[in-house]
């Protein structure tokens, strides 16, 4: 995919472009509902030097290695039941995309299920594209 070919005049992505990150996605529910290692979710989604920011984080995290022990407390506390879907269009221009996502997952034990909207800044490097930044915001869109 390159720019000229994946943008709309009005810079919405193509549908390869919204198809390869609803892939992406969908192969993150997967992963979790085969109860997959924290270093397999984060290798999949994330390139090393992701930044992640968050409600209640206090500072952004930066590198899949400082993120590592909050993905390992988060597998452990939800369910295998986990959706990532795009709610809004996927914004692409060159080697960077953008998608709002809404994420619901159930946790395990008594725990309400975890409601949230996250807005991934996807990085294309060579023919793969992975999470680049993350920011994880309370709700839902849509």
């Amino acid at each position: 995919m390159n720019a000229s070919s994946s943008n709309t005049p009005a810079g919405r992505a193509s549908t390869d472009a919204a198809a390869t990150v609803t892939r992406l996605l969908q192969e993150l529910s997967a992963l979790i509902a085969r109860k997959a290692t924290a270093q397999e979710v984060l290798t999949h989604l994330y390139w090393p030097d992701v930044v992640v920011a968050g409600e209640g984080f206090g500072q952004a995290v930066h590198g899949v290695e400082n993120l590592r022990p909050l993905a390992v407390e988060y597998l452990q506390q939800m369910g295998t039941d986990c959706s990532f879907v795009p709610s809004e269009p996927v914004l692409v221009s060159g080697d960077l995309a953008s998608s709002f996502v809404q994420v619901t997952c159930r946790y395990h034990g008594a725990q309400p299920d975890a409601h949230y909207c996250a807005l991934y800044v996807w990085q294309r490097r060579g023919a793969d594209w992975k999470v680049a930044h993350e920011q994880v915001c309370q709700g839902s869109i849509g």
